[in-house]
């Protein structure tokens, strides 16, 4: 897949509750790593309603495990910048440095202070955050 390709995006779609969000792509995959479970399986599962699929990692060493797994390569990344064992900027250094994976869209997420600005990061939140603010982040991601 190329960079910012998203085979298969619909636009918008209703979903149980009623509210329309903007849908991500058909048969594309998120990698959600954070070490918070609570709140990783939760936006695991919201990620999910929106017709994806979804990856989980517990912090950067287990996120570069899953990017090495030999499956196809996420369509983005949302990446907790403060894990135990390897942060998130110890593993955007590591997944930068492997050109097959460099091109992949990471979005940040934070409680913490704003961080410095980064061009290889493609938007940020800070937590807590609106799902409907992350699901508009990965379709423009999708159509860019």
């Amino acid at each position: 897949m190329r960079p910012g390709s998203c085979p298969g995006l619909a636009r918008r779609r209703e979903i149980s509750r009623g509210d329309k969000l903007p849908i991500v792509p058909l048969r594309s995959k998120i990698l959600v790593v954070e070490d918070d479970d609570d709140l990783r399986e939760a936006v695991a599962a919201s990620i999910a309603e929106l017709n994806v699929d979804v990856e989980q990692a517990r912090d950067g060493l287990e996120g570069l495990e899953r990017l090495a797994d030999g499956a196809s390569p996420p369509s983005a990344i949302l990446l907790d910048m403060r894990m135990p064992r390897l942060d998130g900027a110890g593993f955007l250094a590591a997944m930068r440095s492997q050109p097959h994976l460099a091109h992949i869209p990471v979005i940040t997420m934070t409680g913490g202070q704003a961080l410095a600005p980064d061009p290889l990061i493609a938007s940020r939140l800070n937590k807590p955050f609106d799902i409907e603010e992350l699901a508009r982040i990965l379709v423009s991601l999708c159509e860019n």
